[in-house]
């Protein structure tokens, strides 16, 4: 006979594949960081008037009918965004434009007036590159979708050891979802949109049920025990929002998101390592470049001026642009460079990039 110990172990790894593989932070954030400085706005405002009341799809026995408490205007803070993304490596520099609580209303709503255009202003003067604009948060239902297929698993567990509600064997959703726009603070034009979604999840008894329920489970398989509704409301809340949270992270580091960017931006600027403190700089654009501007960890900041002659005189032709490349002087690691260039036709574009000391 197989140890009892054993037997748990099988149950509750076979239990845990109801849900997925979860989204793995420590993952994210090894991924490089956008080379870019990131102002962040507007907010997960709720619409006036759809706070809790959208469907959300698939037919399925409604527990509530909002994720967030009634009355919330902002479920998630635009601090706790903030801390994620930069935990989370999403830029290399970010930071909170610092704009009263009624713009951002208005600019993530897209309600009356211009704040975008005033936002964009403030993020230039702050010396960011671009600007992610969070467009509001949806509410959505909590919804059972009922027994799952791990329905075996947990009445074997109670069955052969009693600890069967250990299996996540409810399966539940709240479609919670939030909307963002990566914008270019030069020219203000939306460089790419973002929606994310919490995904259905699954619950053991023990996450689902009362202590009723949960004592019931001494004479009732956990499969037949029903659900307590502020039980699953509350862990569709907590899950429903660090998801959002990941999600948004995850988003911004995909591949498609740097393509998106370099597609919308006026022209091409890249900073690439090639040693220890040692950067080169490329630009790619189809009129000649007019100048060039520096900032070094926020101060402003010129190579010698001979450096800066050659980078401007020898561009090399390109099919349809042209390539203008040389490499910087040794930059001290760790610091913060941003680039800022303009063309004789008055395009201007930007990047910023962290010297992160080699582990």
């Amino acid at each position: 006979m197989r140890p009892l110990p054993s037997i748990l172990c099988l149950l509750l790894v076979l239990g845990s594949c109801a849900s997925g593989p979860p989204l793995d932070f420590e993952l994210l954030r090894s991924e490089p960081p956008l080379p870019f400085a990131l102002g962040l706005t507007g907010g997960t405002f709720l619409p006036v008037g759809q706070r809790g009341v959208e469907d959300s799809g698939p037919e399925g026995r409604t527990l509530a009918a909002r994720t967030w408490p009634e009355g919330v205007v902002e479920p998630l803070p635009l601090s706790r965004i903030l801390g994620i993304l930069r935990r989370g490596r999403a830029a290399s520099v970010l930071l909170d434009l610092g704009v009263d609580d009624r713009t951002r209303e208005r600019a993530a709503l897209g309600l009356g007036g211009d704040p975008r255009g005033r936002l964009m202003e403030i993020a230039r003067k702050r010396k960011c590159d671009l600007v992610l604009l969070i467009e509001g948060a949806r509410d959505a239902p909590v919804q059972s979708r009922g027994v799952n297929g791990q329905w075996p698993i947990a009445a074997l567990g109670w069955v052969l050891i009693g600890l069967g509600g250990f299996v996540p064997d409810h399966d539940f959703e709240a479609r919670v979802r939030l909307a963002a726009s990566l914008l270019d603070v030069h020219t203000g034009r939306e460089l790419d949109r973002i929606f994310v979604e919490a995904t259905p999840f699954s619950l053991s008894l023990f996450q689902r049920a009362s202590l009723l329920g949960i004592l019931g489970s001494v004479l009732i398989p956990p499969p037949l025990i029903g659900d307590e509704v502020s039980r699953v409301v509350a862990h569709a809340r907590a899950r429903g929002e660090q998801e959002l949270l990941l999600r948004l992270l995850a988003r911004l580091k995909l591949p498609e998101t740097r393509e998106a960017i370099q597609r919308g931006q006026s022209f091409r600027i890249s900073l690439a390592r090639i040693g220890p403190g040692r950067l080169r700089l490329d630009i790619e654009c189809r009129q000649e470049l007019a100048g060039l501007s520096f900032d070094l960890n926020g101060d402003p900041w010129s190579p010698p001026s001979a450096w800066e002659e050659a980078f401007l005189l020898d561009p090399k032709p390109m099919d349809e642009t042209l390539l203008y490349s040389r490499e910087l002087p040794r930059i001290r690691e760790g610091s913060i460079l941003r680039v800022l260039a303009r063309t004789v036709a008055g395009e201007v574009s930007s990047t910023t990039l962290r010297l992160e000391r080699e582990r």
